[in-house]
């Protein structure tokens, strides 16, 4: 499995990936499958590191492979893109708890917007995955709208 890897992971890494991986124990195999949508003729990529680090310790992790990444969140990383990647998580529980917490339907609506903001920041980011974060953020953002649809008298 190691010359796999070897030859797998740097051909496939991305920062923005599309495409999720992991091991089956039913199977006893490595899987992958799409985290968002993937066009036609797409390079389907997967990270195989935390995504929720800076540039630089993303480069750290993949230098001792020789692989130099070329995503969009390495190419035009800021320091404010590398705090917004490291904070993203908590911001999305913190959104959650806020609904959660929030049964006064007149906030619904400035709280959506709070969530659309926070998923257009999460998708420029490359951090779009159809998973963990992002998953409860798109769940709870839906949440919201059939809330407020309910709440106008719309179903």
């Amino acid at each position: 499995m190691a010359c796999f890897f070897s030859f797998f992971f740097p051909t496939m890494s991305s920062c923005c990936p599309n495409a999720v991986i992991g091991f089956s124990n039913k199977s006893f195999s490595i899987q992958s499958y799409a985290g968002k949508d993937i066009k036609a003729g797409e390079e389907v990529f997967c990270s195989y590191f935390c995504l929720r680090q800076s540039a630089r310790e993303r480069e750290e992790k993949l230098s001792p492979y020789g692989f130099k990444c070329k995503c969009r969140a390495c190419q035009f990383a800021t320091p404010s893109s590398d705090t917004f990647r490291k904070v993203s998580e908590e911001k999305v529980v913190k959104f959650r708890d806020t609904f959660k917490s929030n049964t006064d339907p007149s906030r619904w609506a400035n709280l959506l917007s709070v969530g659309l903001q926070l998923e257009k920041q999460m998708r420029e980011e490359g951090l779009d995955l159809m998973e963990g974060p992002y998953y409860i953020l798109r769940s709870t953002i839906a949440e919201l709208y059939r809330l407020l649809q309910v709440g106008s008298g719309h179903t």
